[in-house]
């Protein structure tokens, strides 16, 4: 139920407010809370995407190298589903001069 309340209170600052967010060049709306002040507050913040380096498999037993190394090439490929989590510490990076109460 508090991310409804919280999502309701967002849209209802950004259009009573009329917020300037520039959405189409990667901005975003932004519901936070202040701990500090003990008050919500809603602006337009930029979108912060994690860059995210996947890492590749490295092969280490010599054996399966070797056997591979004798095969003909194929022309096939793996693909594998992984799932993962991603934290951003850097979520909140926001200008001070873009806030609204």
């Amino acid at each position: 139920m508090d991310l409804i309340k919280n999502l309701f209170m967002a849209i209802s600052g950004y259009i009573e407010k009329n917020l300037e967010v520039d959405f189409e060049n990667g901005d975003t709306l932004l519901h936070r809370y202040d701990e500090k002040d003990k008050t919500w507050y809603t602006h337009d913040a930029e979108m912060l995407v994690a860059e995210i380096e996947y890492s590749a498999p490295v092969l280490q037993d010599e054996l399966l190298i070797a056997k591979l190394k004798k095969e003909r090439f194929n022309n096939k490929s793996i693909e594998m589903d992984i799932m993962f989590f991603n934290i951003i510490n850097s979520f909140h990076k926001i200008s001070e001069h873009r806030i609204y109460q």
